[in-house]
């Protein structure tokens, strides 16, 4: 097949959630397809790895949007887009040259299939018209923007992210019955889209794990010792960091002052760097990692406090899949098939957390036994061979020629109003 593959970022180097899908779908679908990539970059740094993707897709576009380090390009589009009907992280992925150069390729190339990695790209479908679509949803966008906005303790952040929320679910509702497939990652995000957008059947093809890459170690594990893994620069880490500072560690360090935490991941907020001065002998902060591998290794347990996102997250899967025991809340562990008490544990108090915590900790052999639990579900529905398996079943099941979509799909075409 030729596959005509969309998506906002550019996924190499798989080191977080949204890479890690992006990247082994695309990888896998151009084995045995040609794959016309065509993504976004926010920095310069994302372009020096096309030539990475060019080792294995048939051609690659790259092209560049503004991005939060720009701040007067990036606010002045914030702004612009309180006068748009789109939510502010559809629009700005919307890309003049982008569109012609889909246009370009859908001219000399006979696609069968234009996968859309993420509902923001919808508005391309304008330029798709006929040929068959599949778009995927990493989580329900416009339940992290509500769920974000319930954490927020400013008054005008909690405005801001509602009007985007009240954007993004009206656009969702308009666009995904649009295309002719739409994918989500879990049971629980299926759901929502079939009940938000009145939609007959949604497929769910979760999100995977490489268990040869992320596998259990004999290494030694460092008593008392927690991760994190994720980067700050997602406002639904940084929250997660700064509950977990603020709420859960000062109670584990009343209990066990030679607590030790390790945060892996890009951009440590200030609060973080705070705690750290505060806390030297107990806080370690790496930065960015190309390989998160080492440090969950060593951990006694995995933390993921979540409080607000959506979809499954990734790196709770990866650290199941090395066998680490992982404390999460109910949101930590949304869509994944884990049995709460024997899989993992799952509490949404601050003082459970704290607890299930120390209990692992002076309980190693339960922390143990739980990790091995873990990787046995991984290897059952969350390895990317189990994966891949479910994508050849959905793309084999798609029409593979423009003419045999329904002729109601032209209405597609019809340029959307900004």
């Amino acid at each position: 097949m030729n596959i005509l593959f969309l998506s906002t970022e550019n996924p190499y180097p798989p080191d977080h959630g949204h890479h890690l899908r992006t990247y082994y779908v695309l990888r896998h679908l151009a084995e045995e397809n040609r794959v016309f990539f065509v993504s976004f970059s926010q920095s310069q740094e994302d372009m020096k790895y096309k030539m990475h993707l060019e080792s294995f897709c048939t051609s690659v576009d790259i092209f560049a949007i503004p991005g939060r380090v720009q701040k007067l390009r990036f606010g002045f589009a914030a702004a612009c887009n309180l006068f748009s009907s789109w939510p502010f992280s559809v629009q700005r992925y919307y890309h003049r040259a982008a569109a012609h150069r889909i246009r370009e390729i859908l001219k000399t190339e006979r696609i069968d299939i234009v996968h859309f990695d993420m509902i923001h790209l919808a508005p391309y479908l304008a330029v798709v018209g006929n040929t068959p679509t599949v778009a995927v949803n990493h989580n329900v966008e416009s339940l992290r923007l509500l769920r974000l906005a319930g954490v927020q303790k400013h008054s005008w952040k909690r405005f801001l992210l509602l009007l985007q929320y009240q954007k993004m679910r009206n656009f969702e509702q308009q666009m995904c019955g649009k295309f002719q497939r739409l994918i989500a990652v879990s049971e629980t995000d299926a759901e929502l889209f079939e009940m938000e957008c009145q939609l007959q059947k949604v497929a769910v093809i979760p999100n995977g794990v490489d268990t040869d890459f992320f596998k259990p170690s004999r290494n030694s594990v460092v008593p008392d010792s927690l991760v994190w893994v994720g980067g700050m620069t997602s406002p639904y880490n940084r929250d997660a960091v700064e509950y977990f500072l603020d709420e859960i560690f000062p109670k584990i360090y009343l209990a066990q002052p030679q607590i030790k935490v390790s945060f892996v991941g890009n951009a440590p907020t200030a609060k973080l760097r705070e705690y750290q001065n505060r806390y030297p002998r107990n806080i370690e902060i790496t930065g960015y990692v190309a390989d998160v591998r080492p440090f969950i290794m060593r951990a006694s347990i995995f933390v993921a406090p979540i409080r607000c996102g959506s979809g499954t997250k990734i790196k709770i899967l990866n650290a199941m899949a090395m066998g680490k025991a992982v404390v999460t809340t109910t949101l930590g562990v949304e869509g994944i098939k884990a049995k709460p008490g024997r899989d993992i544990i799952v509490t949404d108090t601050p003082e459970e957390f704290a607890d299930s915590i120390l209990y692992l900790l002076a309980h190693p052999e339960i922390a143990t036994k739980m990790g091995r639990n873990a990787r046995t579900l991984i290897e059952q529905f969350y390895d990317w061979r189990v994966i891949y398996e479910q994508i050849d079943k959905l793309y084999g099941e798609l029409p593979h020629n423009a003419s045999l979509v329904q002729e109601a799909k032209q209405a597609c075409a019809k340029p959307l109003v900004v």
